[in-house]
């Protein structure tokens, strides 16, 4: 195989072609390590580069180290080694302590802690994928639990998160950010035109066909309630930080950009172009479920032959996103979400860039508690000034960000209590949609059955006391005879 085996070339029924090219990066120059020496070598080197880099974020020489000589450079961060080597420092920091995870046999995929030094609360999810999803679950329950016994800030690091399952995607969005209710209405794709079917406009005379986009996860409504009812300490959505490198997909994709749509929290982006800040910053990509192989090849005749002939195998978005049934001029999928701010990390997150990113975070919380977005008026200042300001009881807001990039003292509507839903479109709370409460049900039937177990044991009780009176006065009858025979006899 040679490299033009690694190209691919994709051409289209209307003409246009795009030309692939697969480059493999390699932080290994040589192809061959001769001796163990040459292995620790290159592994000490990489330790090395690592913790240079960490030099550089704790000096804050992000911006002037290229203009630094690389022998003065050298000779500072040789000091810093010592100076870390005398503080017991050095390469252990990648050794953090979280006080929860979800192992899935490859890594940590989800962990938590509580940074009682810096007075915050960390989440950090790479996935909502796993091979346990009640052990996954049981996981972040525990954190949520162990978060709600202090009123710390929350930050939340998606780091390369691929997402997984839509159910655990909502089920941890309500619970960070708990003032938040959303629906997801989902619509699957099709090359059908019927009555069922809805005609979608994605612009440049590209149109497509969905189903008609119905409420996703209705059934989880009721148990997110629940759960909510017993977390006492709620964070506002200014207490809570979220950072994404912008990678995140599928259901990470939909977790980060329906919590900025309902206002839930701060985001952050990172591991972005460091020469492209004027560009907007997208949190997520990609905000749909996928087609799987499978799926693609029982629904699709031309994917069977590409399949079957080619051995070409693929995973496509299927299922497309909606926030409401008001607005389905665009999917989700194809809407850009600018994040609040902008960090200078350029590289993902390790334990050993711990301080550096929850020193980013931390500024941005404190900035937060009088400046905010003028861009974003989805986020607000949540505040008791503001309460009975709104039609009911149910709806509460707080200050809405004014242009200047200040919280101005404007009461707005912007979230609800937990059995509502802030509707966008209509501006107003409405009724979040449960599914039957099988649970429930199950309760009554087992009291009814109960009520009447009781009413037959009554009826029997009151049938077998009424046989012993007959019983007695049968005895006393017959007593009353034999008298009344004795006496005729004497």
């Amino acid at each position: 195989m040679d490299n033009s085996d690694l190209n691919l070339t994709i051409i289209y029924n209307n003409g246009d072609i795009i030309n692939l090219e697969y480059i493999f990066i390699s932080t290994i120059e040589k192809p061959e390590l001769n001796s163990i020496n040459e292995i620790n070598e290159k592994i000490n080197q990489q330790k090395n580069d690592i913790l240079f880099n960490e030099f550089i974020n704790k000096k804050n020489l992000e911006n002037h180290y290229k203009k630094l000589k690389l022998s003065k450079l050298q000779k500072e961060f040789n000091k810093y080694m010592n100076i870390s080597n005398n503080k017991s420092y050095k390469y252990e920091r990648a050794k953090l302590n979280w006080d929860l995870q979800y192992d899935n046999n490859i890594n940590n995929i989800l962990k938590c802690k509580v940074d009682e030094l810096n007075k915050v609360n960390i989440y950090h999810i790479e996935s909502f994928s796993t091979d346990n999803h009640k052990l996954y679950k049981e996981t972040f329950l525990n954190c949520v639990s162990l978060f709600d016994k202090n009123k710390y800030p929350i930050v939340v690091i998606l780091n390369k998160n691929s997402g997984g399952y839509a159910d655990l995607s909502k089920l941890m969005l309500e619970l960070i950010s708990p003032f938040v209710s959303i629906t997801k209405y989902m619509a699957t794709k099709s090359n059908k035109n019927n009555n069922n079917n809805i005609k979608i406009d994605y612009g440049n005379n590209i149109t497509g066909y969905i189903s008609k986009p119905e409420e996703d996860l209705i059934w989880l409504n009721n148990e997110i309630i629940e759960y909510k009812k017993y977390i006492k300490n709620k964070r506002a959505p200014t207490d809570i930080l979220i950072f994404t490198d912008g990678y995140s997909f599928s259901a990470a994709a939909t977790f980060i950009k329906y919590v900025q749509y309902y206002g839930g929290a701060i985001i952050a982006g990172f591991f972005g172009d460091p020469n492209s800040k004027n560009v907007i910053f997208d949190s997520g990509q990609s905000a749909s479920s996928i087609f799987y192989n499978d799926t693609l090849y029982f629904i699709s005749k031309s994917y069977r032959i590409l399949n079957d002939k080619y051995n070409i195998s693929m995973n496509m978005p299927g299922n497309q996103y909606f926030f409401d049934d008001l607005n389905l001029n665009i999917p989700l999928e194809y809407l850009v979400f600018p994040v609040d701010e902008r960090v200078d990390i350029f590289h993902p997150f390790k334990d050993i860039y711990y301080d550096t990113f929850i020193k980013e975070a931390l500024k941005i919380l404190d900035k937060y508690k009088t400046r905010c977005n003028p861009n974003n008026k989805k986020l607000i200042y949540l505040s008791d000034k503001c309460k009975n300001q709104f039609e009911n009881d149910y709806t509460f807001g707080g200050y809405e960000c004014d242009d200047n990039g200040f919280w101005s003292n404007k009461c707005i509507a912007m979230h609800c209590d937990i059995e509502y839903v802030f509707n966008h479109q209509l501006n107003k709370c409405v009724l979040r949609k449960k599914n039957i409460d099988f649970l429930l049900i199950k309760k009554i039937l087992l009291i009814i059955i109960f009520i009447l177990i009781i009413i037959i044991l009554v009826i029997n009780f009151g049938k077998e006391t009424e046989e012993d009176k007959d019983d007695e006065n049968d005895s006393n009858e017959e007593e009353l005879v034999d008298i009344s025979e004795n006496n005729e006899i004497n």
